[in-house]
């Protein structure tokens, strides 16, 4: 036995809309705010050579996921901080990645929900 509602079709439709919109724009936003973060975190880099702010990257957007990285070997170092030679003090850590994620925290909700109501009126 199946039932048949009035509508069904434009419903499932929608759907149908709502899904092949959905994925494009997540990756979109998530593109831009990584993309953000990369831009900020450049500008929180303390530079010497200027190696480590150039080291600064972003991957690729999978499935709503991207990373802002950077493969620099004395990254850990300048984000973190790190004991002295000879074990005389510590040097603390700049923390530029952390700081630019910080900036975004308030604003990723806002984000996040223009993108699902985009979504929910494809």
């Amino acid at each position: 036995m199946a039932f048949h509602f009035e509508g069904d079709e434009a419903f499932l439709d929608k759907l149908r809309r709502v899904q092949e919109a959905g994925q494009s724009k997540i990756n979109t936003c998530v593109r831009k705010l990584a993309e953000d973060i990369k831009s900020d975190t450049i500008e929180l880099t303390p530079v010497d050579t200027g190696q480590l702010r150039e080291g600064w990257k972003k991957s690729r957007v999978k499935q709503g996921r991207c990373e802002v990285y950077n493969e620099t070997h004395y990254v850990r170092h300048v984000e973190y901080g790190h004991r002295k030679r000879g074990g005389k003090g510590v040097v603390k850590g700049r923390k530029m990645l952390h700081t630019a994620m910080d900036n975004f925290k308030d604003e990723y909700p806002e984000r996040v929900a223009k993108v699902i109501g985009d979504i929910l009126n494809a």
